[in-house]
């Protein structure tokens, strides 16, 4: 592993948890385990869809969607439905809850990464931002991978 692999790999799940430990204090925001999020995530990105589409999505089992969207039900954060054109076929979609809830997560996060940056120097904000669109290759790339 090169040095550049090993200080990623090392940084980004402390930077990650970090984000999500000061945004849920700061928003008061409950701690819904990341499987929940990224369901949530993957619905109010394509719309409603069938179970079968969110485990493909996710790149999960069925039975992992299975359980993680009656949790997510019970939460009220989730919606159950049919589709006009066969009505055999189940379409989940995020409730308006869940839909708040993200909306509201994003706008804290957004905040809380604000006041960490404003604490850099504008030579650091700027390196930071010239990164930015190789973080996001990286991110397809590891996408693909999968």
């Amino acid at each position: 592993m090169t040095s550049i692999a090993r200080e990623l790999a090392a940084l980004t799940g402390p930077l990650r948890r970090g984000i999500l430990r000061a945004t849920r204090s700061r928003g008061s925001l409950p701690n819904l385990p990341d499987a929940q999020v990224e369901v949530l995530r993957v619905l109010t990105h394509k719309g409603p869809l069938s179970p079968s589409d969110i485990a493909e999505a996710l790149r999960v089992a069925k039975s992992t969607v299975s359980n993680l969207l009656k949790s997510l039900q019970s939460a009220g954060l989730v919606e159950r439905g049919i589709t006009a054109s066969d009505g055999r076929v189940t379409l989940i979609s995020a409730s308006p809850k869940a839909m708040q809830l993200l909306s509201t997560y994003d706008s804290v996060s957004e905040a809380v990464l604000d006041e960490s940056l404003a604490r850099l120097s504008a030579a650091e904000r700027a390196k930071i931002g010239a990164a930015l669109p190789l973080l996001a290759r990286l991110s397809d790339d590891l996408a693909e991978q999968n």
